[in-house]
């Protein structure tokens, strides 16, 4: 899988290796929740995600800070269930809250659409936050992405909990005119 480079940051695969950062940043209280899951309880609880969702994956990154070599977040294209056609996927990301406010998730979302248009030949890649989440919504909104809508009672959190999702896209003409 390819490896992707930014300005400030570095997006290869994630490795075994990556995991004490990986649990560091996923049992932040204020992180997963942002993102759709509970905080990690544990390095075990972890390590079986990671080896689920995102060891071994064709276009989920790592997304590493050079000067320490350090895992502070992850972003990743997957199949988008919404849309029925091949030249489409969603993107997905979680930062560790001691990088936000840096502007180094909008980095990482222009890498990756650049990589999903240019190398994987997308037409359309989506998005989804949730509506308390405005720092999710102000990344996709600075990466050029269009709100597509508001989807009610979109995923069950949790048992008691049911949160409503904000759509967003961007096809590949709109990403290109943006560029120029």
């Amino acid at each position: 899988m390819a490896v992707l480079r930014t300005k400030r940051l570095l997006l290869r695969p994630m490795v075994k290796g990556d995991l004490d950062d990986f649990y560091e940043y996923c049992s932040q209280p204020e992180v997963g929740p942002k993102a759709g899951w509970l905080p990690h309880q544990s390095k075990k609880e972890s390590y079986k995600i990671m080896k689920k969702i995102f060891l071994n994956q064709e276009s989920v990154w790592g997304i590493i800070f050079p000067e320490k070599n350090k895992l502070i977040g992850t972003i990743g294209l997957v199949p988008d269930i919404s849309r029925n056609f091949p030249n489409s996927r969603m993107i997905g990301y979680s930062l560790s809250k001691t990088y936000w406010g840096n502007g180094y998730m909008t980095e990482s979302v222009l890498a990756v659409l650049y990589y999903g248009f240019s190398v994987m030949g997308l037409d359309l890649i989506s998005a989804n936050c949730y509506p308390d989440n405005p720092a999710s919504k102000r990344v996709l909104e600075k990466s050029g992405f269009y709100y597509e809508g508001y989807l009610r009672m979109a995923e069950q959190v949790s048992p008691t909990d049911i949160k409503d999702h904000l759509c967003f896209s961007i096809l590949k003409e709109e990403y290109i005119n943006k560029k120029e």
